[in-house]
This record gives structure tokens, sequence and C-alpha cells, in this order.
């Protein structure tokens, strides 16, 4: 195999492996909006720190 035809093989495998990647975050995203868009506003309100404690008790300090 020569060079050029290694260098276009290469760029080629790349550029499809970088779109396949692409696609797939894509419709990662896409899927997920609505529970992104979630965690970002619960995150973004400071809505945790407004909620009640998950633990009623004080832990011990030593």
């Amino acid at each position: 195999m020569n060079l050029p035809t290694f260098v276009w093989l290469f760029r080629s495998l790349h550029a499809l492996g970088m779109a396949l990647w692409l696609s797939i975050a894509v419709r990662n995203n896409w899927r997920g909006f609505g529970g992104l868009a979630f965690a970002v506003g619960g995150t973004r309100s400071m809505a945790p720190l407004r909620a009640e404690p998950a633990i009623l008790f004080n832990l011990p300090w030593h």
C-alpha cells in the first residue's frame, strides 16, 4: 500500500469514527434532554440546598 492510499484510508476511518461518535452523542442528548434540563435547572436554582436533609440527625464528629 502506498503512502497516499494509507493516508486516505487513515483519514476516512477517523472521519467515520467521529461521525459515528457524533451521531451517538446527538441521539443520546436528544432522548435525554428532559432529564438533562431538569438536572441543570435544579442545580442552578439551588433547590437541593433548600430541601430537607435526608438524614434527620447530626453525624458525630470525633
